[in-house]
């Protein structure tokens, strides 16, 4: 039985990091190649091109941060898939589960999925800190939290967008429109 104070359900939580795994391991793949690899990159350049405050190139933090506010996106978009259709909507919205747990676990769910993929990019950024001078422990947490709130941040934008908007095409241009306006 489950808890009475559970914020949380889980087996919903493994539904909805199913739907957005695929993400998560390409996201995984792709933060690495952009900031713990990008030191080797560096040295076998020859170059210097470290960035003062986060970790990582200057050259491809611009290209992390837009990929980060599409992995936030796009597992908005994949997350809410029960908001699209009425057979799933009715189906999530009969569990004995309310409202408010299954925005819980979404988040949940979401924040698991970030907080996995920083953990193991932070970690072996750290363990590259013995080969490079560049980082230490505080530029690899600034880079965390700095990551951490650029996720939650269009992850919310886009959940708040997939509660008002439903279907897929307007939930993903009202996100980009509500994030690029010009």
């Amino acid at each position: 039985m489950q808890s009475k104070t559970s914020l949380w359900n889980k087996s919903l939580f493994k539904n909805l990091s199913r739907n957005i795994m695929f993400l998560t391991v390409i996201n995984i793949i792709c933060s690495f190649i952009l900031v713990p690899f990008s030191y080797f990159m560096m040295d076998v350049e020859g170059t210097n091109n470290i960035s003062k405050y986060i970790i990582g190139s200057l050259n491809t933090a611009g290209l992390y941060f837009f990929g980060t506010m599409l992995y936030a996106g796009l597992c908005g978009i994949f997350i809410t898939y029960f908001l699209k259709g009425q057979a799933a909507s009715d189906f999530i919205h009969s569990l004995p589960i309310k409202r408010h747990r299954i925005l819980n676990t979404v988040y949940m769910t979401y924040f698991t999925h970030v907080l996995i993929n920083l953990l193991i990019n932070g970690i072996i950024t750290l363990l590259l800190g013995i080969k490079f001078y560049g980082i230490n422990i505080e530029k690899v947490l600034i880079w965390m939290l700095l990551s951490l709130l650029i996720h939650l941040f269009i992850f919310s934008i886009t959940v708040l967008l997939g509660l008002l908007i439903n279907n897929y095409l307007s939930h993903t241009v009202g996100t980009i429109a509500l994030l690029f306006p010009r």
